[in-house]
């Protein structure tokens, strides 16, 4: 079932989650670029206890790679975005850059990958975002890397985190370069520089 781009709120949301409890056949819904709320929690939740949801965001079985950047998604697609990061083994790569998920949406993403081991890119850059990732954000992908052992590629470029530039601080790297292309660690994960250091010393 195809709900997305339907301006569907909040209230709608949750009866798409009391619809798809009783609907045994149905394996996708998508329901990103609506104005759902807090109803992607109540979808989500939904989808997990159905047990047959294959997708939440129009995601194909089997694919490796999948970009949603500059589709302007807010904080409740990246709710949503995040059930099928958690359960998707097929994904490789995720491009979600240039969206504005917000502190919300990245909680929501981290928390999924920490349960995710064949994920290995993800790109959550806030070039050109009304909205960025903040501290909180930050706070919660440092804690999804600490347990994370797939992930070796992460672009938080342009969001607002780690100091006045709002990019990570060179010095909390690890590594003997840090050109651009580079692979440094950070918090113990692999990771790949994706812009060289600023007037700011920032990464």
């Amino acid at each position: 079932v195809d709900f997305s781009s339907k301006r569907i709120d909040a209230a709608g949301a949750r009866r798409v989650a009391d619809y798809m409890v009783v609907n045994r056949a149905l394996t996708s819904c998508n329901l990103l670029k609506n104005n759902i709320g807090d109803g992607a929690a109540a979808v989500v939740a939904a989808a997990k206890q159905h047990g047959n949801i294959k997708t939440l965001c129009g995601i194909e079985q089997g694919k490796a790679t999948v970009s949603f950047s500059h589709y302007r998604l807010k904080a409740p697609d990246a709710v949503l975005l995040s059930f099928d990061l958690e359960f998707n083994r097929s994904l490789r790569s995720a491009n979600l850059g240039t969206n504005n998920i917000e502190d919300e949406g990245a909680i929501a993403i981290s928390t999924a990958l920490k349960n995710n081991n064949t994920l290995t890119e993800i790109d959550l850059n806030g070039l050109n975002c009304v909205v960025k990732i903040g501290n909180a954000g930050a706070q919660a992908i440092a804690q999804m890397l600490a347990v994370n052992r797939a992930l070796n590629s992460l672009d938080l470029s342009g969001n607002n985190i780690g100091g006045v530039s709002g990019y990570v601080k060179k010095d909390a790297l690890q590594g003997t370069s840090f050109k651009k292309g580079d692979t440094v660690q950070y918090n113990g994960q692999q990771c790949t520089v994706f812009m060289e250091e600023d007037c700011y010393v920032d990464l």
